[in-house]
């Protein structure tokens, strides 16, 4: 008997801590809770991409969320995050999102390129009467204009909160503008699409709930993280199961 219960012993320590390892080995470069702390937003943008910078706590609202508090957008603002330290190629971004309503073309997030309003974006859209989320990334210069879209319809609902990761692969792209980026909703694969190349660097402009061609976001947003790292497939389900990494196990620091 003594020496089954030594064989059940070795099992379990060769087996389970590797699952509790596992599902957290991913850790986000960047992390944004929104549970009241709003030293990472370092500016508050009207639909005229008008900035005002460091804005009050006033200038926006926290209310619960899925974990701890959530940021409220009412549809009439959008905000500019801190993402000075990023420069990575590749890069995963995983947030919560419960939309009030869902509209044309609002916006969840968007990453810009040079002035708010120049047309070097990817953004993430809610679509009323097409795909949503939608995904479209422009890239714009003295010789026009390439532009892709995609997502899926109906993959959101108003009231309801969902999970959102893109995950992009430099490595995975023959585009000449674009990057391989793979959508994925509460922890399963959606579809593949493209992201604006060299996006995720200190010279970009990352914005929530707002982007240069639409109105603003009405919801909720929490829990965004900034990955310096493509995930694999385990490792967004696992955000996902886990509903995210907590502030005491990132341990981060965004200044």
């Amino acid at each position: 008997m003594n020496k089954y219960k030594r064989l059940l012993i070795l099992l379990v320590l060769l087996f389970c801590p590797c699952t509790v390892v596992c599902a957290a080995d991913a850790k986000p470069f960047l992390s944004f809770s929104f549970d009241g702390d709003d030293k990472n937003i370092t500016a508050v943008t009207t639909l005229d991409g008008t900035l005002t910078e460091q804005p009050q706590w006033s200038s926006y609202s926290y209310e619960a969320g899925k974990l701890g508090n959530c940021l409220y957008m009412d549809g009439t603002y959008g905000l500019k995050l801190n993402t000075s330290r990023l420069n990575s190629q590749s890069y995963t971004i995983s947030f919560w999102v419960k939309p009030v309503e869902i509209t044309a073309h609002t916006p969840i997030l968007s990453i810009t390129r040079g002035a708010f309003k120049e047309m070097n974006y990817s953004a993430i859209l809610l679509d009323e009467n097409w795909l949503q989320p939608n995904i479209t990334s422009i890239h714009t210069d003295e010789n026009g204009s390439n532009s892709y879209q995609t997502g899926i319809s109906g993959a959101l609902t108003p009231d309801t909160w969902s999970h959102i990761v893109m995950v992009v692969d430099a490595s995975a792209s023959d585009e000449e503008y674009f990057d391989s980026m793979i959508l994925y909703i509460d922890g399963e694969y959606v579809c593949d699409g493209l992201m604006l190349k060299n996006l995720c660097n200190s010279t970009s402009d990352f914005f929530v709930g707002i982007n240069p061609t639409a109105d603003a976001f009405n919801g909720y947003i929490d829990e965004l993280y900034i990955f310096n790292s493509a995930l694999t497939a385990e490792e967004v389900s696992s955000l996902y199961s886990y509903d995210g990494p907590s502030s005491g196990e990132t341990d981060i620091d965004n200044s």
